[in-house]
């Protein structure tokens, strides 16, 4: 499950960063040279720590929400993450040749976008978009500490098997009916504004 949330980060965090760092020669070289990086990285043998990830990325976006926009930063920051994504995604056994071109052709098509067209990214989207990133990050950096605190807390516990209880039904309709209403009332609001 920490995987799986570390490319959703990794994917998600990829093209937002490059959606804000435009179309420049000077963006680009700075994708590229984070995509490097990483490979470079990935190639030490050393594995990736979500919880290293998911930091990195909570202070960028937080620093990209309270500073001026910093176009490098963000483009070095999407060249990164989409490194780690494809990385992952070729682990996962995803052939290399695909992994790579899944991984770079995102950011590098939310990038081109978002610097042909002014309405591809408007200001409130960036900023919505990075406060859902903010909040994807903290849930991937605290996961594995909750996951393993979990797993201790199952060990510990001596209520035999059969006496233990799984969530209930209604609490899982809850939760479920809960996202898909605010999904709809913020599709509902953002056709009220177009």
């Amino acid at each position: 499950m920490i995987l799986q949330l570390l490319v959703v980060l990794c994917g998600f965090g990829a093209v937002v960063f490059a959606a804000g760092a435009g179309n420049n020669w000077r963006r680009w070289l700075s994708l590229g040279s984070g995509f490097l990086v990483a490979i470079a990285w990935s190639r030490t043998g050393r594995p990736l720590d979500p919880m290293w990830v998911g930091g990195i990325v909570a202070v960028a976006a937080i620093y990209q929400l309270v500073r001026p926009p910093r176009p490098l930063l963000m483009a070095a920051s999407s060249g990164l993450l989409a490194s780690v994504w494809g990385v992952i995604l070729h682990e996962q056994g995803v052939p290399l040749a695909a992994a790579i071109t899944i991984a770079v052709a995102s950011p590098i098509s939310s990038a081109w976008l978002a610097g042909q067209r002014s309405d591809f990214a408007p200001r409130a989207l960036f900023e919505e978009a990075l406060l859902m990133l903010l909040c994807l990050a903290v849930v991937v950096a605290m996961a594995p500490g909750v996951y393993e605190g979990w797993e201790s807390a199952v060990a510990l516990n001596v209520v035999p098997e059969s006496n233990r209880r799984a969530v209930p039904t209604w609490v899982l309709l809850v939760n479920t009916a809960a996202v898909a209403l605010g999904g709809l009332v913020s599709l509902w609001k953002r056709r009220q504004t177009c």
